[in-house]
């Protein structure tokens, strides 16, 4: 049956909380035998938001996880870069109860290819293509009005893009640019996302980074069918992230961004730490 029009779209607020942020989804591609490993505690905290049915109450969201992500050098210009995630996520309502739930997250795959294309600036050009799978049910219509937090926003995303990326002369650092269309499947939503990381590395063991990201979603429905998963949100972030190299490949990673509700479906923190092994 479908769900009932929804004359807000505060639900969408929850999946700012719920997507995997890769950590390195640069234009660069591994040699054939790479390997970047990370994994890491997450923590998202949404501001107050009012219920997005007339009968919902107003609700405090707060995400917590444990994401891994991985890239893999296959050769032949190709590299694999796959994320996937635990997570307890909750919300506070305003008649003073919690509902909460934990279990797997949205588990991603992206396949991505750097042709031997070299820009006249010397730029990294890459194209990636992949998908998203949940491997949870997707929330009835009846656990969302109450105020039941998701797992993630259901259903599937295919997903198609490209990176741009160069070393920088000015300073020691980098700059790369990637633009990523993803299309829900059993949703008429999309989204284009435009991404932007500026890096600085002052010496070897330590790298800084930031970055701002825009993603305007289109076609989407709060009135779907029962089973549709969540429409792509309209999402914005500024953020930084700081790289600390230790020793024999291991290092630190901590990224810290802001979700501003002026260009978001809703506003947010998110702070995430993780270790990581390289090969390179």
């Amino acid at each position: 049956m479908p769900r009932p029009a929804r004359p807000s779209a505060s639900p969408l607020i929850l999946l700012l909380a719920i997507a995997p942020i890769p950590a390195l989804a640069g234009a660069w591609v591994r040699d054939a035998g790479g390997l970047y490993l990370s994994v890491g505690p997450s923590l998202f905290v949404g501001e107050p938001s009012a219920g997005g049915l007339d009968d919902s109450p107003a609700s405090t969201f707060t995400g917590r996880a444990v994401e891994a992500y991985g890239e893999i050098g296959i050769g032949a210009g190709l590299e694999l870069d796959l994320s996937a995630r635990w997570v307890a996520n909750a919300q506070d309502l305003e008649d003073g109860t919690t509902r909460s739930v934990a279990g797997a997250g949205d588990i991603e795959a992206r396949l991505k290819w750097g042709p031997p294309v070299l820009l006249q600036s010397g730029a990294t050009v890459s194209f990636v293509a992949g998908a998203r799978v949940a491997p949870y049910p997707t929330l009835s219509f009846e656990d969302e009005a109450s105020g039941e937090p998701p797992l993630g926003p259901g259903g599937a995303d295919l997903l198609v893009g490209a990176n741009v990326g160069t070393g920088l002369s000015v300073f020691p650092g980098w700059i790369d640019v990637g633009l990523l269309h993803r299309v829900r499947l059993n949703s008429p939503s999309a989204a284009l996302s435009l991404r932007g990381e500026l890096g600085w590395r002052p010496w070897r063991p330590l790298a800084l980074a930031l970055a701002a990201e825009v993603q305007p979603a289109y076609g989407r429905r709060l009135d779907g069918p029962e089973d549709a998963p969540m429409p792509v949100p309209t999402q914005a972030s500024l953020g930084a992230k700081v790289l600390v190299e230790l020793a024999g490949g291991v290092g630190l990673a901590v990224d810290f961004a802001w979700q501003p509700g002026a260009l978001s479906d809703g506003a947010g923190y998110r702070a995430a730490a993780g270790v990581t092994w390289s090969t390179d």
